[in-house]
């Protein structure tokens, strides 16, 4: 597997819970990064805590990693390896995956030893 770099999203961001609605609050599409997920019990939202949104349930302070560079959609092994190096930072780890790039989130409270460890591997930060 080749060498992975990151880039850290600015500010912090939240996820959203609602009822199966199917109507995307209109604020949520002023955020950087933006996840929808429909599903046939929840709408869940992933945008910047920034952004005064009312939800049944709502968790902050969550950092959003980006993974530099386009990966084969198919490649295996990209995400044991994060999540292993996630976890043995103590954090939980969210992971979104779009067709050209991935990113994933972790809380904020453990930002600081994730870089270390993924520095300690020879990722780099960008």
């Amino acid at each position: 597997m080749e060498t992975l770099q990151f880039t850290i999203l600015p500010g912090e961001y939240s996820i959203h819970r609602f009822s199966p609605i199917k109507t995307v609050p209109k604020d949520v599409y002023k955020s950087d990064f933006l996840s929808i997920v429909f599903t046939d019990n929840e709408l869940s939202l992933i945008c910047n805590s920034s952004i005064d949104i009312k939800s049944e349930k709502k968790d902050d302070k969550w950092t959003c990693i980006k993974l530099i560079g386009e990966f084969d959609i198919e490649i295996t092994g990209v995400w044991a390896k994060i999540t292993s190096i996630v976890a043995s930072a103590g954090s939980p780890v969210l992971a979104i995956t779009t067709f050209d790039t991935d990113y994933f989130l972790v809380k904020t409270k453990y930002l600081k030893e994730v870089k270390n460890l993924f520095e300690l591997e020879k990722y780099r930060f960008i």
